[in-house]
């Protein structure tokens, strides 16, 4: 059952894959220990249905070691990327122009290797965020500088406002969260802060300020 958790959420068909493992396992096992001598069936099995389970650990499409280090991966090259596009958006490169200094500063600041840097690039040339040799800003580039400052000043108002951290201490709080607000989240603390411009004196945490 452990293994075919690794590969499914649906109920059912974890109950179909656990039965297939676990007689897969004892046939295998069965098999080995007739061709061997001196091989006991049990061990053998258990050791087949070892084997299985530290195969789906490594290569399940969702809960593998495998699979979690890409996304882990793809999360930081993305993250690392929207800190240059929102050094291009508060530096006010316009669309069409070259962020070379935005990345020179970024590459310092967050001290990026040569292959990093190269990969970084890429992925937002992929998602037409940057185009050509010279780096230069395009419309969708911008606009997503644009949405992850706009993410990082609320994280940091609603910090401030609602969990009495003083505005110089939310800087890495902020940083780790602001390219993951989805724009449901995003409504709801714009809705939370509105309202304490409204009747600051009536301010008081609601279900936005549990899911944030």
């Amino acid at each position: 059952p452990v293994t075919a958790r690794l590969w499914t959420d649906r109920f059912l068909l974890l109950v179909a894959l656990a039965g297939g493992i676990g007689g897969a396992s004892a046939w295998i096992g069965a098999v080995v220990s007739a061709l061997l001598p001196r091989q006991p069936a049990g061990a053998v099995i258990v050791l087949a249905a070892g084997g299985v389970f530290a195969l789906s650990l490594i290569a399940s499409p969702r809960r593998g070691a495998v699979a979690r280090a890409w996304r882990r991966w793809r999360l930081r090259i993305r993250i690392e990327g929207d800190h240059l596009l929102e050094s291009a958006f508060v530096h006010e490169v316009p669309v069409g122009a070259s962020i070379a200094r935005e990345l020179d500063r970024t590459v310092r600041e967050r001290r990026w290797s040569g292959w990093f840097r190269a990969t970084v690039l890429a992925s937002l040339r992929r998602e037409e965020r940057l185009q050509g040799g010279e780096l230069r800003l395009t419309a969708a580039g911008l606009d997503r500088g644009r949405t992850v400052d706009r993410n990082h000043r609320l994280w940091e108002a609603y910090l401030v406002t609602h969990a009495d951290i003083a505005p110089s201490h939310v800087d890495w709080s902020v940083d780790q969260v602001e390219h993951a607000l989805d724009p449901a989240l995003v409504a709801r603390l714009e809705a939370v802060l509105a309202n304490d411009a409204r009747d600051p004196h009536d301010a008081r945490p609601d279900d936005a300020e549990t899911s944030a």
